[in-house]
C-alpha cells in the first residue's frame, strides 16, 4: 500500500534493491479509483513526468474534455473525491472586505501546502529552501509593491477541524506571521469560513507550493507559478520558480 509510510516504504526499498517488481497503489483522483505506480512510492514524481511527456502533445477528445471539465467542477463542489474535501465552493467570507478595499489592485492568491506529507521526499524541492521562506519572500515583495494585494490561504489540512492531524510547526509559523503583516496582505487561516474556489475570479496570478489547486487554477485559465517541484509542475501552463532572484 502506497509505499510512503515506514513499513511499506522499507518493503518497497528492499524489493527494489533485490530486483523484485513492486506495484504500489494509492487512492486515485476520483471516487472509486486507484493509482498504480510500478517500483515507485505514491509520492514519486517520475510517473507524472512520464505521463506529461507522453500526453502533452495529444489533444483531448470531446469526451475527454467533458470528463476533465466535470472533474474540475466536482472538485469545486467537494464531490466525486477519493478523500474528504478540504474546501468547497461557497462563500468568500471575511476576505470579501479586503478584496473590496483593494479593488483595482493586482490580486495574488498564495495557496500553501500541507508539507508534512512530502517533507522526507527529495523530489519535492524548492529553490527557496522551504515553504515558510517562500511565504516570507512573497510577503516582502508585496510589501514593497503597492500595486499588489496578496491573499494567503493556509491549507486546511495543516491543522483544522477537517484535517487529518495538526502540523504544529506550520500553525505556529502562521500565528507569528499574522502579527506583523503589511496592510495589503490578508491571511486566511485553516478554519476560516472562506472557500478557496471563491477567490479564483479575483486573482491576477495564482501561487502555490505543490498542491493540486495549482492544476485547478491553470485549468481555469489563471496564470500559475509553483514554488516547489510537484506533480503539476511538468505541465507547460504552470511555471516552476527555479531561482529566488527571478521571482
Amino acid at each position: 500500500f502506497n509505499g510512503r509510510l515506514a513499513v511499506t516504504r522499507i518493503a518497497l526499498e528492499l524489493c527494489k534493491r533485490s530486483g523484485i517488481r513492486v506495484v504500489c497503489h494509492e487512492r486515485g483522483l476520483t471516487s472509486e479509483s486507484i493509482l498504480l505506480w510500478e517500483n515507485e512510492s505514491c509520492l514519486s514524481l517520475r510517473p507524472f513526468q512520464l505521463l506529461s511527456q507522453r500526453w502533452r502533445d495529444v489533444p483531448l477528445s470531446t469526451g475527454e474534455f467533458t470528463k476533465a471539465t466535470r472533474w474540475i467542477e466536482d472538485r469545486r463542489r467537494g464531490k466525486n473525491l477519493s478523500w474528504k474535501a478540504f474546501s468547497v465552493e461557497s462563500t468568500i467570507g471575511s476576505a470579501g472586505e479586503f478584496i473590496q478595499r483593494y479593488s483595482g489592485k493586482h490580486f495574488l492568491g498564495l495557496f500553501t501546502s500541507s508539507t508534512d506529507e512530502v517533507a522526507a521526499e527529495d523530489e519535492f524541492r524548492s529553490c527557496f529552501g522551504s515553504q515558510q521562506e517562500w511565504i516570507l519572500k512573497t510577503v516582502d515583495l508585496v510589501k514593497n509593491n503597492p500595486q499588489f494585494a496578496l491573499i494567503i490561504r493556509v491549507h486546511p489540512n495543516s491543522g483544522s477541524k477537517v484535517s487529518t492531524g495538526t502540523n504544529h510547526d506550520e500553525i505556529d509559523f502562521f500565528h507569528r506571521l499574522a502579527e506583523d503583516l503589511p496592510v495589503n496582505v490578508y491571511l486566511i487561516r485553516p478554519d476560516d469560513p472562506v472557500s478557496s474556489y471563491s477567490l479564483f475570479k479575483h486573482l491576477t496570478v495564482g501561487l502555490a507550493y505543490c498542491s493540486t489547486i495549482a492544476l485547478e487554477m491553470a485549468c481555469l485559465g489563471i496564470p500559475v507559478a509553483c514554488a516547489a517541484t510537484g506533480p503539476w509542475t511538468f505541465c507547460d501552463s504552470i511555471e516552476l520558480i527555479k531561482n529566488p532572484l527571478d521571482y
